[in-house]
């Protein structure tokens, strides 16, 4: 059960990571998330540590797959509307 919780926090410690660099930088959340992912994700890879981050568990590959659907939906919701707008 200690597993359990030592990826869990590994993951929200990644999330707050990630929304702390984006508020410096004034960027969209989502792709700096995307971002710290991938670069965990390579460097675990590169030191041995892959199976340490539990991408093998049905639960986090289920909340993986929820959070793929909502980046996408908070990219959307980022956006300025009056970009868009006709002029």
């Amino acid at each position: 059960m200690q597993h359990l919780f030592a990826i869990a926090t590994l993951w929200l410690a990644l999330a707050v990571v990630a929304a702390v660099i984006a508020n410096r930088l004034h960027i969209a959340i989502a792709l700096v998330e995307i971002c710290v992912g991938v670069v965990v994700a390579a460097v675990a890879t590169h030191f041995g540590w892959f199976d340490g981050l539990g991408s093998n568990q049905q639960w986090l590959q289920f909340l993986a797959s929820t959070g793929a659907v909502m980046l996408t939906f908070l990219a959307g919701a980022e956006l300025d509307p009056r970009s868009s707008a006709p002029s």
